[in-house]
């Protein structure tokens, strides 16, 4: 069942390409139509939580389907609080001072070289 999910980066978003269901016990998931649909997962472009979607096996955690626009933020990053990122940034040993921007542009080429080195 591939194409039901796009992901843009190994750690980016995960997000429906159509609407997708679930089982009834939750462990499967099912296209729209299919008469074991029970309950509704996501409705076409929007984003499944990166846990679910790996539990639910919607993700090869090595494949990237496009790029990201630059300077196009992942939605996790993109909802953090300022305060929160300093953080994360004073954490992985960058420079916390900055705009926002700044901070997220520094967290995602931290993260994208530390990929390139795995």
């Amino acid at each position: 069942m591939s194409g039901l999910v796009t992901q843009t980066s190994i750690a980016g978003p995960i997000v429906a390409n159509e609407r997708l269901w679930l089982t009834a016990d939750g462990g499967r998931v099912v296209r729209e139509g299919d008469p074991e649909a029970t309950m509704l997962l996501a409705a076409a472009g929007h984003t499944i939580p990166r846990a679910v979607a790996e539990r639910l096996g919607l993700v090869d955690k090595t494949r990237v389907d496009g790029p990201r626009a630059e300077g196009d933020a992942a939605p996790e990053l993109a909802a953090i609080k300022y305060r929160e990122l300093r953080k994360m940034a004073a954490a992985a040993h960058l420079s916390t001072s900055g705009s926002r921007a700044d901070l997220i542009a520094r967290l995602e080429n931290n993260d994208a070289e530390a990929e390139g080195e795995g």
